[in-house]
């Protein structure tokens, strides 16, 4: 493979870089080494947060670039050059339109953890892997960390019972519903 007009690769972690069992292979590495080789810019991009990315790439987090968050925070080494939080204000929006449906789950995510209103037992079990830095809270108002995304979880569906809810913020925010369970909020 001629790789002398390649600059830069970029690859989503999950069904992608991750296996099944949410490993890199080890074969990727050798791979990683001819993209440094050829001074190509390797960059990792998830919705998973930043440290869940950087304990699955821990050996070659100082040689890339990792966009977590559905591209709400991205970092290359120790410099952080995107850094796009939800203004406290609009965060006080999302959580009072929660407030209001039922059995769903917030999840609201940091640099260095997720905090976490819900003890549904479906939630947790997908916590573990996606975001294993996580804090069980009784209110939002004990982040004092900046939120980069809101991850709603519905145990039946998202877009069925989360949806027609938040639908009015889309002029304010991204809303995407992700896979069956999921809808998320970043700033625009």
């Amino acid at each position: 493979m001629n790789l002398s007009q390649v600059k830069l690769v970029v690859t989503d972690m999950d069904g992608t870089l991750l296996n099944t069992q949410h490993e890199v292979s080890s074969l990727f590495y050798h791979l990683f080494e001819k993209l440094k080789q050829h001074n190509i810019i390797f960059v990792a991009a998830s919705g998973r947060p930043y440290y869940g990315m950087v304990d699955k790439l821990s050996s070659i987090k100082n040689h890339m670039i990792i966009v977590a968050e559905n591209g709400g925070l991205a970092i290359q080494g120790n410099s952080v050059f995107l850094s796009n939080p939800i203004k406290p204000k609009n965060l006080l929006r999302i959580i009072t339109i929660i407030n209001t449906i039922d059995n769903t789950h917030p999840v609201f995510c940091t640099r260095h953890k997720a905090y976490v209103m819900s003890k549904s037992k479906p939630l947790l079990n997908l916590l573990q892997e996606y975001y294993k830095n996580y804090e069980l809270i009784d209110t939002p108002e004990i982040i004092e960390d900046e939120v980069y995304k809101v991850a709603l979880f519905h145990e039946e569906s998202s877009e069925k019972y989360v949806y027609p809810s938040v639908k009015v913020l889309e002029k304010d925010f991204k809303v995407k519903l992700s896979a069956t369970h999921w809808l998320i909020f970043l700033k625009i």
